[in-house]
C-alpha cells in the first residue's frame, strides 16, 4: 500500500476492485469503455494496476499497459484511470489527489519507462480538461476508433516526477 496523505491510498488491484468500479462507472468512463467493446476487463490486461481508495472507498483503478506490438522493454506504456461515482462523492480530494496518484503509478514502474500516453473520449470533456489542467499531459492529437474521435495525450517521466 503507498499512502499518499489526506486520507488518499493506493493499493495493488484485485479483480473485483476492477469489476466494482466498472459496474459503477460513471457516464463518462461507460462512454469510453463502451466503445472499446464494453466486455470485462481483466487484471491480466494490465502490466501493473492500482486501486485508488479515499477514505476507504475505491475511487478508481489505474491499469498500465504495454503499447500493442511492443514489449515489456518498451519506453512508452498506456495509463487508462478509470474512476467511478465514489469519485464525486470525493470530487475535490480526486482532483487535488490526481497528480500524486500519477506520480507515485509512475514511480513504481522501471526507469527505462519514459513516456506515457492516455486516450479520453473527446466527448468526455471533463476528462479533456482534467488530463489538461491537472495530470498536466500534453494533446499529442486525435484518433477516431468505432466512430468516437479520442484526444491522445502524452507525458514523459522527467515532466510527472518534476
Amino acid at each position: 500500500m503507498v499512502d499518499l496523505g489526506m486520507g488518499t491510498v493506493l493499493e495493488r488491484s484485485t479483480q473485483g476492485d476492477i469489476d466494482y468500479v466498472e459496474a459503477n462507472f460513471r457516464e463518462g468512463e461507460r462512454l469510453e469503455h463502451g466503445v472499446f467493446g464494453g466486455r470485462r476487463t481483466m487484471l491480466s490486461d494490465f502490466e501493473e494496476c492500482w486501486t485508488v481508495r479515499h477514505g476507504g472507498e475505491v475511487i478508481g483503478y489505474f491499469g498500465v499497459a504495454v503499447p500493442l506490438e511492443a514489449t515489456v522493454f518498451h519506453s512508452g506504456r498506456w495509463l487508462c484511470y478509470m474512476s467511478c461515482t465514489n469519485a464525486d462523492r470525493h470530487r475535490f480530494m480526486y482532483v487535488k489527489q490526481s497528480r500524486a496518484v500519477l506520480r507515485a503509478v509512475v514511480a513504481a514502474l522501471p526507469e527505462h519507462i519514459r513516456e506515457f500516453r492516455s486516450m479520453p473520449a473527446e466527448r468526455y470533456q471533463k476528462s479533456i480538461r482534467w488530463h489538461e489542467r491537472v495530470l498536466k499531459m500534453h494533446r499529442l492529437g486525435t484518433v477516431e476508433y468505432g466512430g468516437e474521435r479520442f484526444a491522445v495525450f502524452g507525458i514523459t517521466r522527467k515532466e510527472v516526477m518534476e
